[in-house]
């Protein structure tokens, strides 16, 4: 989120699901708008589609989005406008970070594949958008992109590194 901010990116949207009151309690003064999706157990596809439909709400004009993950610790704002920059310079419809070989999140999606993000199933993330379409991918690589933090051994196990 960090991160998010930092790049200057308008709207940002944090969308939270599971221990929402408890994660709240740590962004509520962060200056970003906040969207909980109930449904949070149905899939990371799910949140990326409430995240979105909000964000169509409050800007219906939106040119692009940006999705990421909250457990990548290496995310920069200088990756998430090194996205922008390409997106502006290429006007690919997808934009991705780079990293083990595979295109991922953060990723950025033009709004001509809206409909295309509103309409996928509850369980596929933004990954499948990009399976489905290589030919509209271009990617920014996102050095440390793969390290992401989803228990407290990895948490242990990035800060000893």
């Amino acid at each position: 989120m960090n991160a998010a901010i930092e790049s200057g990116i308008e709207n940002i949207i944090v969308v939270l699901g599971a221990n929402e009151q408890e994660h709240y309690q740590v962004i509520k003064d962060a200056g970003v708008q906040v969207v909980v999706n109930t449904a949070w157990k149905k899939g990371m596809g799910n949140s990326l589609k409430v995240g979105l439909f909000y964000l169509l709400q409050q800007t219906p004009k939106a040119e692009a989005v940006i999705t990421m993950v909250c457990d990548q610790p290496l995310i920069t704002s200088d990756q998430l406008k090194k996205l922008i920059a390409e997106y502006e310079s290429s006007r690919s419809a997808i934009v991705a970070s780079f990293y083990q070989g595979v295109a991922g999140v953060p990723v950025l999606f033009d709004r001509t594949l809206f409909s295309e993000l509103l309409s996928m199933s509850d369980e596929a993330g933004a990954k499948k958008i990009l399976q489905e379409h290589p030919h509209l991918v271009k990617t920014v690589p996102f050095p440390g992109g793969e390290i992401d933090i989803d228990t407290e051994d990895d948490l242990r196990k990035f800060l000893m590194h």
